[in-house]
């Protein structure tokens, strides 16, 4: 009985985990607090620079765009451009680009 116990106790506890993981906010505030590389504060040498956290979220970044106060952003494995709007993604991509696998031909 107490063998079955554990063992329910183990599968609800790893399933929360990777719950709880897959939340980005979740993670970044984890990452902050046990100061691991994803999520570390990052350093500058240059006292005149600022760094701000922008958004929380976005995944598979790869290529930014600034416009005004708006950022552009691609989707790595999606293929999709998105907006980043008052420091929150945006839900529809402003343009999507149908990929086959993981590479994104452009022709």
């Amino acid at each position: 009985m107490q063998k079955k116990l554990f063992l329910i106790l183990i599968i609800v506890l790893s399933i929360s985990s990777l719950y709880l993981y897959s939340q980005p906010e979740f993670r970044w505030e984890l990452g902050k607090s046990l100061q691991m590389k994803e999520g570390t504060s990052p350093q500058t040498i240059d006292s005149n620079l600022k760094i701000d956290q922008v958004v929380i979220g976005a995944e598979d970044l790869t290529t930014f765009a600034f416009i005004d106060d708006n950022i552009l952003y691609l989707e790595k494995t999606a293929g999709d451009v998105k907006l980043i709007k008052n420091s929150k993604v945006q839900k529809e991509p402003v343009y999507h680009n149908h990929t086959k696998g993981s590479w994104i031909r452009i022709s």
